[in-house]
């Protein structure tokens, strides 16, 4: 839709059968080759020059994490239809108790604990404000509070005025407050802080100086969604050995 320019029609229809919901996104734009169609679930594929390619993979985890299915058919120069498909389910609290432990299991073999608090706050620094906000969107996904900003100045002034649990930082943070420099501050000025640091530097130094400053876990770019719900669930399990 984005390459025809405000003139495409996109359609909408919803259906029930057999206990399952069904909602259909079709369009008329260029269509998505066969190849790529093969791809456009992965975590960071994308034909966009300004793109993350994490839009889709997110939606997939979330969709999946409901039960559901999503499909995608499409033709050259013709459109595309994106189908998705959600089980129905009655509400209950054994359900929804029963979800929570299976998304934690997936998580981690050992399901965290969960903060005393019952709140987890989470700082996301980066500079890319395109990933930024998709950081964002899987840290509220996974139900913790996130605050995020793209300077490490205001990265230390939020630290300043919130207690933060968790951190996920940039480490190639280009002037101002470096990333090993943010990294050690907010180790110094927050008790117990669980800081996860991504960087796309292959400096095989790197992670061994993260790690002496007190890091809790090294990522390296393009980070998948599964390394980084699992750093995350690490860093909130960790949480409930702060005395």
């Amino acid at each position: 839709m984005a390459s025809a320019a405000g003139h495409g029609r996109l359609i909408v229809e919803t259906g029930v059968r057999a206990g399952v919901i069904g909602i259909a996104f079709q369009d008329d734009g260029p269509g998505i080759s066969r190849e790529h169609q093969r791809k456009i679930l992965d975590p960071f594929f994308t034909t966009k020059a300004d793109g993350t390619g994490l839009g889709l993979s997110i939606s997939y985890g979330i969709i999946k994490e409901h039960g559901g299915e999503i499909s995608v058919r499409s033709i050259p120069d013709k459109g595309t239809t994106f189908l998705i498909e959600l089980p129905i389910v009655a509400p209950s609290s054994e359900a929804s108790d029963v979800s929570t432990r299976r998304h934690a299991a997936d998580a981690l073999s050992d399901p965290p604990a969960a903060p005393k608090s019952g709140i987890t706050r989470v700082l996301i620094v980066d500079d890319d404000e395109a990933l930024l906000g998709t950081l964002s969107d899987v840290v509220r996904a996974l139900g913790h509070e996130d605050h995020a900003t793209s300077s490490g100045a205001e990265a230390l002034e939020i630290a300043a005025t919130l207690r933060l649990d968790v951190a996920v930082i940039d480490l190639n943070m280009p002037g101002g407050v470096s990333g090993l420099d943010l990294l050690k501050r907010l180790i110094a000025a927050q008790r117990g802080i669980r800081v996860i640091v991504h960087t796309g530097s292959v400096d095989p130094g790197l992670e061994r100086e993260s790690r002496a400053l007190g890091a809790s876990d090294f990522l390296r770019k393009p980070v998948d969604l599964d390394s980084l719900e699992r750093a995350i669930a690490r860093a909130v399990g960790s949480l409930s050995q702060i005395a």
